[in-house]
């Protein structure tokens, strides 16, 4: 595993429990507003003994509840699935946290019972991803942005705890674009986030100069319009 960054404590990145963070370094996407491009950037590991986070993980069980497994894109790693293993192991709860680009990773872990939180970013309606991911491929081909909608068919058929995440910004999104792919998160087992994007640290310096954040009023009334259709819908 390419291990960019380790939180040995944090309550707020699995809902309702108490986690360690463990993120891993690369991803197969160039989404201009990410805010962190040293995990993109910097697909190496850092200074990180994988035996020093099993062993933190094991004097720390009646502390923490579950491990997210975040980055970066996790699914690209090749031995992610004995890695979630190895936490399963020891106890933990995992929540793994996705850009749902590899189906087949996510199908695979959910059938040995690897995985008790989903989160997947989605980034834009379909038909736009490109322009979000800056991923040639995945506007040119049907098949890449059919890997995007089968994930999250698969996710909404596991029935585990799931949600659906979007960060919103301008100008690449539309007031409409946060409904239409908020409705994907219509399930009694699923939420929507709605992220509104913070300008920062971003992997594209050049973006920051022209992207916006959404007005409060803005989220509230997708919020209002998608809890109307039954969405579990929250602004973050």
């Amino acid at each position: 595993m390419q291990i960019g960054g380790f939180i040995p404590f944090s309550l707020i990145d699995y809902p309702e429990l108490v986690s360690a963070v463990i993120f891993t370094s690369g991803c197969n996407f160039r989404c201009p507003y990410c805010h962190n491009p040293e995990l993109v950037n910097s697909p190496t590991t850092i200074d990180i003994n994988l035996n020093d986070i099993w062993s933190l993980l094991a004097k720390r069980k009646n502390l923490l509840d579950g491990v997210v497994v975040s980055g970066g894109e996790p699914t690209i790693q090749p031995d992610l699935l004995s890695f979630l293993e190895k936490i399963k192991t020891i106890g933990y709860k995992i929540k793994l946290d996705t850009n749902g680009s590899n189906p087949q990773v996510l199908s695979e872990a959910i059938e040995k019972g690897l995985l008790d939180y989903i989160a997947m970013d989605i980034k834009s309606p379909l038909n736009q991803y490109s322009n979000f991911t800056k991923v040639k491929k995945v506007k040119k081909t049907k098949t890449d942005l059919q890997k995007i909608n089968d994930s999250i068919e698969i996710i909404y058929k596991s029935q585990i705890p799931f949600e659906f995440r979007m960060t919103a910004v301008k100008p690449l999104h539309k007031f409409n674009d946060l409904i239409e792919v908020g409705k994907t998160a219509d399930s009694p087992s699923g939420r929507f986030i709605i992220q509104n994007f913070k300008n920062g640290n971003l992997l594209d310096s050049h973006f920051s100069k022209k992207a916006q954040s959404f007005e409060e009023k803005e989220l509230l009334a997708a919020k209002d319009t998608l809890t109307s259709m039954g969405v579990n819908c929250y602004i973050r």
